[in-house]
C-alpha cells in the first residue's frame, strides 16, 4: 500500500507525496509545522494564502545550559515539540474548519500573531478559519538564524501543490525575510510567467519596518503578493492605514 499521509482524502496525494519526498529525509523528524488552518482550506479553492517565515518556539520551553542567547534548539527542551512527520498527521485530527489564530490560546507569552489574523480578517472580510496558513520554511527554529536547512526550494513543492489546491489571488507573506526568496521562487516556477516584480512599498507605522507589494502571473491568472512585518512581533490592527492600503491592493488600487 502507497504511503499517505492524507488516506481519507484522495485529492490531497499529490500534496502527500511532495511532503514525503522533502529531502533531506531527516526534516520530517525534526520539530516542525505545517498547516495553521484546517484541512479544509486544503480542499477547496480559497481567495488568500497566509504565509509566516517559520514556525518558532517558546524561548521558556527551552533550557540552556551553555547560555546562548536565545537558546538554540540544541538545548534540553523542556516542552515535547512535534516532529514535522507527526505534525502532519496531527492535521487530520483536527476539526475540519481549524484555525491555530483562533482555537489555540496558549501560547506562551502571549503572541500579538492571533489578533493580528483576526484584525487581518476583518480588514479583507473573511474568517481566518477560511484562509489557508502556513510558512515558506516549515522547520521550528528560536530565531531565523538558528534554521538548520537554509535553502527554501527544499519546501517549494509543497507549496506549489499547495497554490494549485487553493488557487488564490492573493499570497500574505508577514516578515521581511524571505521576501525576495518568495518572490524568485515564484519567477522560477514551471507554473508562473516569470514575471513577478515589487510594485509598491509602503511605511508599515512601526519604526523603519516596511510593507510590500508585488504581482505578477502564475497558473495563468494574476497572482498578488502583500507583505507586511511579522505579526507576531507586529500589531495590524493599531494601524488603520496599512489595513486601508492592504484592501486597496487587493481591489486593484
Amino acid at each position: 500500500m502507497t504511503q499517505t499521509f492524507f488516506p481519507q482524502y484522495p485529492e490531497l496525494s499529490a500534496l502527500s507525496e511532495a511532503l514525503l519526498n522533502i529531502h533531506p529525509p531527516e526534516i520530517l523528524d525534526y520539530p516542525g509545522r505545517f498547516l495553521y488552518s484546517g484541512v479544509s482550506t486544503l480542499r477547496q479553492e480559497g481567495k488568500y494564502y497566509l504565509l509566516g517565515h517559520n514556525p518558532g518556539v517558546n524561548l521558556k520551553d527551552y533550557e540552556n545550559p551553555a547560555g546562548d542567547t536565545p537558546p538554540n534548539l540544541g538545548g534540553k527542551p523542556k516542552k515535547k515539540y512535534h516532529s514535522l512527520r507527526k505534525d502532519i498527521i496531527k492535521t487530520t485530527e483536527r476539526r475540519d474548519d481549524y484555525s491555530a489564530y483562533i482555537d489555540e490560546d496558549d501560547w506562551n507569552p502571549p503572541s500579538k500573531m492571533q489578533p493580528g489574523v483576526r484584525a487581518l480578517g476583518k480588514a479583507i472580510d473573511i474568517d481566518p478559519r477560511k484562509m489557508c496558513a502556513s510558512n515558506l520554511f516549515f522547520e521550528r527554529s528560536t530565531e531565523k538564524k538558528y534554521i538548520k536547512w537554509r535553502d527554501p526550494k527544499i519546501y517549494w513543492p509543497v507549496h506549489e501543490e499547495v497554490l494549485k489546491l487553493v488557487n488564490p489571488d492573493c499570497i500574505f507573506f508577514m516578515g521581511a525575510k524571505g521576501l525576495e526568496s518568495l518572490i524568485g521562487l515564484l519567477n522560477s516556477s514551471s507554473k508562473g510567467s516569470s514575471d513577478f516584480v515589487l510594485k509598491e512599498s509602503k511605511e508599515s507605522g512601526h519604526d523603519n519596518w516596511m510593507c510590500h507589494f508585488a504581482e505578477g502571473h502564475y497558473m495563468e491568472k494574476t497572482l498578488k503578493v502583500i507583505n507586511f512585518p511579522d505579526l507576531s512581533r507586529y500589531s495590524l490592527s493599531s494601524n488603520p492605514a496599512v489595513q486601508k492600503w492592504i484592501v486597496e491592493k487587493l481591489r486593484g488600487k
